[in-house]
Protein backbone atom coordinates (compact mmCIF):
# COMPACT_ATOMS: atom_id res chain seq x y z
CA UNK A 1 0.00 0.00 0.00
CA UNK A 2 1.37 3.71 -1.15
CA UNK A 3 0.54 6.23 0.76
CA UNK A 4 1.53 9.95 -0.05
CA UNK A 5 1.36 13.26 1.18
CA UNK A 6 0.70 16.41 -0.92
CA UNK A 7 1.74 19.75 1.33
CA UNK A 8 0.35 23.14 -0.42
CA UNK A 9 1.12 26.55 0.72
CA UNK A 10 3.68 29.08 -0.68
CA UNK A 11 4.33 30.04 3.26
CA UNK A 12 5.62 26.87 4.04
CA UNK A 13 8.27 26.73 0.64
CA UNK A 14 9.36 30.90 1.72
CA UNK A 15 9.50 29.41 5.39
CA UNK A 16 7.17 31.75 6.71
CA UNK A 17 5.66 28.86 8.59
CA UNK A 18 7.40 25.49 9.64
CA UNK A 19 5.75 22.49 8.58
CA UNK A 20 4.17 19.91 11.29
CA UNK A 21 1.22 17.94 8.89
CA UNK A 22 4.26 15.52 7.42
CA UNK A 23 5.84 15.19 10.42
CA UNK A 24 3.02 13.95 12.44
CA UNK A 25 1.64 11.60 9.56
CA UNK A 26 5.24 10.33 9.88
CA UNK A 27 5.29 9.49 13.02
CA UNK A 28 1.45 8.66 13.03
CA UNK A 29 2.50 6.09 10.34
CA UNK A 30 5.21 4.37 12.24
CA UNK A 31 3.47 3.69 14.88
CA UNK A 32 0.78 1.70 12.73
CA UNK A 33 4.12 0.28 10.63
CA UNK A 34 3.16 2.01 7.59
CA UNK A 35 5.26 4.66 5.85
CA UNK A 36 4.69 7.58 3.49
CA UNK A 37 5.84 6.21 0.25
CA UNK A 38 6.02 9.83 -1.31
CA UNK A 39 6.18 13.75 0.41
CA UNK A 40 6.06 16.58 -2.16
CA UNK A 41 5.45 20.36 -1.41
CA UNK A 42 3.98 22.67 -4.11
CA UNK A 43 2.59 26.26 -3.65
CA UNK A 44 -0.65 28.14 -3.45
CA UNK A 45 -0.62 27.94 -7.66
CA UNK A 46 -3.46 25.87 -9.64
CA UNK A 47 -1.50 24.59 -12.05
CA UNK A 48 1.46 23.13 -9.71
CA UNK A 49 -1.01 21.74 -7.25
CA UNK A 50 -2.52 19.91 -10.41
CA UNK A 51 0.63 18.34 -11.40
CA UNK A 52 1.15 17.44 -8.04
CA UNK A 53 -1.63 15.45 -8.03
CA UNK A 54 -1.90 13.79 -11.40
CA UNK A 55 2.01 12.71 -10.22
CA UNK A 56 1.43 11.15 -7.06
CA UNK A 57 -2.01 9.30 -8.29
CA UNK A 58 -0.19 7.46 -10.65
CA UNK A 59 1.72 5.59 -8.09
CA UNK A 60 -0.15 5.63 -4.87
CA UNK A 61 -2.98 3.81 -3.55
CA UNK A 62 -3.62 6.98 -0.83
CA UNK A 63 -2.75 11.02 -1.38
CA UNK A 64 -3.34 13.00 1.24
CA UNK A 65 -3.55 16.69 0.65
CA UNK A 66 -2.51 19.70 3.44
CA UNK A 67 -3.55 23.53 2.53
CA UNK A 68 -5.84 25.58 0.86
CA UNK A 69 -9.19 25.01 1.91
CA UNK A 70 -9.53 28.73 3.46
CA UNK A 71 -11.52 31.55 2.96
CA UNK A 72 -9.00 33.81 0.89
CA UNK A 73 -8.43 34.34 -2.70
CA UNK A 74 -4.88 31.98 -2.39
CA UNK A 75 -6.84 28.63 -1.48
CA UNK A 76 -7.24 27.02 -4.67
CA UNK A 77 -6.88 22.92 -3.66
CA UNK A 78 -10.15 22.38 -4.24
CA UNK A 79 -10.12 24.07 -7.82
CA UNK A 80 -6.94 22.36 -8.38
CA UNK A 81 -8.16 18.98 -7.46
CA UNK A 82 -11.45 19.12 -9.62
CA UNK A 83 -9.44 20.48 -12.48
CA UNK A 84 -6.66 17.64 -12.28
CA UNK A 85 -9.12 15.12 -11.72
CA UNK A 86 -11.62 16.42 -14.74
CA UNK A 87 -14.28 16.93 -11.85
CA UNK A 88 -16.70 19.14 -11.90
CA UNK A 89 -16.78 21.31 -8.35
CA UNK A 90 -20.29 22.88 -7.38
CA UNK A 91 -21.68 24.66 -4.56
CA UNK A 92 -23.46 22.53 -2.17
CA UNK A 93 -25.70 22.77 0.57
CA UNK A 94 -24.35 19.90 2.18
CA UNK A 95 -20.96 21.38 2.85
CA UNK A 96 -23.10 24.81 3.16
CA UNK A 97 -24.40 23.31 6.63
CA UNK A 98 -21.20 22.10 7.75
CA UNK A 99 -19.11 25.23 7.50
CA UNK A 100 -22.56 26.90 8.83
CA UNK A 101 -22.60 24.76 12.19
CA UNK A 102 -18.47 24.94 12.46
CA UNK A 103 -18.84 28.66 12.22
CA UNK A 104 -21.64 28.70 15.03
CA UNK A 105 -19.86 26.26 17.23
CA UNK A 106 -16.70 28.13 17.04
CA UNK A 107 -18.64 31.85 17.51
CA UNK A 108 -17.52 33.20 14.31
CA UNK A 109 -19.33 35.51 12.34
CA UNK A 110 -18.52 35.30 8.54
CA UNK A 111 -20.97 37.32 5.27
CA UNK A 112 -23.00 35.26 4.00
CA UNK A 113 -21.59 35.59 0.54
CA UNK A 114 -18.11 34.27 1.45
CA UNK A 115 -20.05 31.29 3.20
CA UNK A 116 -21.44 30.59 -0.22
CA UNK A 117 -18.42 30.96 -1.93
CA UNK A 118 -16.71 28.24 0.56
CA UNK A 119 -19.66 26.26 0.27
CA UNK A 120 -17.82 24.03 -2.66
CA UNK A 121 -17.95 20.07 -3.28
CA UNK A 122 -15.43 18.30 -5.59
CA UNK A 123 -18.32 16.13 -7.55
CA UNK A 124 -19.23 12.48 -6.06
CA UNK A 125 -16.96 13.38 -3.17
CA UNK A 126 -17.89 12.33 0.51
CA UNK A 127 -18.06 14.85 2.90
CA UNK A 128 -16.98 14.95 6.62
CA UNK A 129 -17.46 17.75 9.23
CA UNK A 130 -14.58 19.31 10.83
CA UNK A 131 -14.77 19.43 14.88
CA UNK A 132 -11.95 21.52 15.27
CA UNK A 133 -11.78 24.53 12.53
CA UNK A 134 -14.41 25.33 9.41
CA UNK A 135 -13.39 23.44 6.43
CA UNK A 136 -14.46 20.12 6.35
CA UNK A 137 -12.69 17.33 4.75
CA UNK A 138 -13.68 15.63 1.14
CA UNK A 139 -12.85 12.26 0.51
CA UNK A 140 -12.74 11.10 -3.19
CA UNK A 141 -11.93 8.00 -5.21
CA UNK A 142 -10.39 8.45 -8.60
CA UNK A 143 -9.66 5.38 -10.24
CA UNK A 144 -9.03 3.32 -7.44
CA UNK A 145 -7.26 5.66 -5.18
CA UNK A 146 -8.12 7.17 -2.62
CA UNK A 147 -7.63 11.34 -2.38
CA UNK A 148 -8.18 12.60 1.48
CA UNK A 149 -8.54 16.91 0.90
CA UNK A 150 -7.26 18.48 4.48
CA UNK A 151 -6.72 21.54 5.76
CA UNK A 152 -3.59 22.89 6.88
CA UNK A 153 -3.83 24.20 10.18
CA UNK A 154 -1.73 21.46 12.22
CA UNK A 155 -5.50 21.20 14.72
CA UNK A 156 -7.47 20.36 12.09
CA UNK A 157 -4.90 17.93 10.53
CA UNK A 158 -4.72 15.81 13.19
CA UNK A 159 -7.99 15.39 13.90
CA UNK A 160 -9.41 14.39 10.46
CA UNK A 161 -5.64 12.36 9.91
CA UNK A 162 -7.62 9.87 13.14
CA UNK A 163 -11.46 10.61 12.62
CA UNK A 164 -11.16 9.52 9.05
CA UNK A 165 -8.00 8.85 7.07
CA UNK A 166 -6.75 6.38 10.13
CA UNK A 167 -10.13 4.51 9.49
CA UNK A 168 -9.96 3.95 6.07
CA UNK A 169 -6.58 2.99 5.64
CA UNK A 170 -6.74 0.76 8.54
CA UNK A 171 -9.79 -1.11 6.45
CA UNK A 172 -7.62 -2.07 3.42
CA UNK A 173 -5.15 -3.37 5.74
CA UNK A 174 -7.35 -5.71 6.44
CA UNK A 175 -7.64 -6.42 2.23
CA UNK A 176 -5.36 -8.63 0.81
CA UNK A 177 -3.80 -7.95 -2.80
CA UNK A 178 -2.46 -9.38 -5.89
CA UNK A 179 0.34 -7.44 -7.36
CA UNK A 180 1.33 -8.34 -11.18
CA UNK A 181 3.89 -6.44 -13.41
CA UNK A 182 2.52 -6.60 -16.69
CA UNK A 183 4.26 -6.61 -20.27
CA UNK A 184 1.96 -4.24 -22.19
CA UNK A 185 -0.16 -1.08 -21.78
CA UNK A 186 -2.78 -0.21 -19.61
CA UNK A 187 -5.00 0.55 -22.86
CA UNK A 188 -4.58 -2.88 -24.08
CA UNK A 189 -6.44 -4.79 -20.56
CA UNK A 190 -8.57 -1.18 -19.42
CA UNK A 191 -11.75 -3.40 -20.76
CA UNK A 192 -9.97 -6.66 -18.71
CA UNK A 193 -9.79 -5.32 -15.33
CA UNK A 194 -13.75 -3.52 -15.39
CA UNK A 195 -14.67 -6.80 -16.51
CA UNK A 196 -12.81 -8.83 -13.19
CA UNK A 197 -14.34 -5.57 -11.13
CA UNK A 198 -18.53 -6.49 -12.47
CA UNK A 199 -17.86 -9.79 -12.08
CA UNK A 200 -15.99 -10.38 -8.63
CA UNK A 201 -16.12 -8.32 -5.05
CA UNK A 202 -12.58 -6.29 -5.92
CA UNK A 203 -10.96 -3.16 -6.44
CA UNK A 204 -8.29 -2.55 -9.50
CA UNK A 205 -5.63 -0.38 -9.87
CA UNK A 206 -2.85 -0.25 -12.94
CA UNK A 207 0.05 2.16 -12.49
CA UNK A 208 1.91 3.12 -15.86
CA UNK A 209 5.93 3.03 -15.66
CA UNK A 210 7.21 6.74 -14.45
CA UNK A 211 10.81 6.13 -13.27
CA UNK A 212 13.71 5.22 -15.77
CA UNK A 213 14.35 1.89 -16.52
CA UNK A 214 10.36 0.95 -15.82
CA UNK A 215 8.97 -1.33 -18.68
CA UNK A 216 5.55 -2.81 -17.03
CA UNK A 217 2.39 -1.90 -15.84
CA UNK A 218 2.08 -2.56 -12.33
CA UNK A 219 -1.65 -4.04 -11.58
CA UNK A 220 -3.40 -4.45 -8.29
CA UNK A 221 -6.46 -6.59 -7.46
CA UNK A 222 -7.48 -6.16 -4.29
CA UNK A 223 -10.41 -7.37 -2.07
CA UNK A 224 -11.98 -9.45 0.94
CA UNK A 225 -12.60 -12.59 -0.54
CA UNK A 226 -10.41 -15.31 -1.83
CA UNK A 227 -9.07 -13.59 -5.02
CA UNK A 228 -8.28 -16.18 -7.10
CA UNK A 229 -11.26 -16.79 -9.27
CA UNK A 230 -11.01 -13.18 -10.22
CA UNK A 231 -6.96 -13.85 -10.76
CA UNK A 232 -7.67 -16.42 -12.48
CA UNK A 233 -9.80 -14.72 -15.10
CA UNK A 234 -7.52 -11.98 -15.15
CA UNK A 235 -4.42 -13.73 -15.94
CA UNK A 236 -6.08 -16.12 -18.56
CA UNK A 237 -8.09 -13.05 -20.72
CA UNK A 238 -4.59 -11.92 -20.47
CA UNK A 239 -3.08 -14.92 -22.37
CA UNK A 240 -5.74 -14.96 -24.38
CA UNK A 241 -4.39 -11.23 -25.62
CA UNK A 242 -0.79 -12.61 -25.67
CA UNK A 243 -0.14 -10.14 -23.31
CA UNK A 244 2.38 -11.52 -20.76
CA UNK A 245 2.80 -11.38 -17.11
CA UNK A 246 6.28 -10.90 -15.83
CA UNK A 247 5.83 -11.25 -12.50
CA UNK A 248 3.58 -11.61 -9.31
CA UNK A 249 3.71 -10.96 -5.80
CA UNK A 250 0.81 -11.55 -3.19
CA UNK A 251 0.86 -8.94 -0.18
Amino acid sequence: MQIALLLIGDEILNGEREDLNAHYLIKKFGEKNQKLSELLVVPDEIEKIKSGILYLTKGNDFIITSGGLGLTPDDKTLEAIASALNLDITKDAEVKTLITNSLERLKVKVKPFIIEEFSRRIDNADVFPNEVGVAPCQHITFQSRSIFVLPGVPSEFRYFINSVVMKYIEKVDKERTETFLVNGRESDFADILQKIEKEFSVKTASYPPVEIGENYVKVKITGREDLEPAVKLFTSLLKKRGIEIEKRVST
